[in-house]
């Protein structure tokens, strides 16, 4: 937003399934259930989303992003996707927001002026 590059390393093919925070919060709440008592229970957006379209996703809601591209670090993490089978299972849920939907209203929630 402050029309500064993007530093990529690599090819930007490294992702996550990224998740928004109301629903990593509605997560929480549920694993407080005794059904969830003593389970692990791996939370996450439904998405696997590369830095290479978090990138575009920007230049498409913003602006044309300038990008810095470097070499790959030595042990960068090339990402993961992650199942969250049991969490539907054992606590009833799914993220309801998808990554697009949740940059937006991050996009949006920083964009608005500071209240006074």
């Amino acid at each position: 937003m402050r029309d500064e590059p993007i530093t990529i390393f690599g090819d930007g093919g490294q992702g996550r399934c990224w998740i928004y925070v109301a629903d990593l919060a509605e997560a929480n709440v549920l694993a407080l259930n005794e059904k969830a008592r003593d389970e692990v229970v791996n939370v996450a957006g439904n998405e696997f989303v590369t830095i290479s379209q978090i990138v575009e996703l920007i230049s498409r809601r913003i602006r044309k992003v300038r990008i810095d591209r470097q070499p790959p670090r030595p042990g960068d993490f090339a990402g993961v996707r992650t199942n969250i089978e049991k969490a539907e299972s054992t606590l009833g849920w799914a993220p309801k927001i998808s990554f697009e939907v949740g940059l937006q209203k991050y996009i949006e929630s920083v964009s608005k002026p500071a209240a006074s």
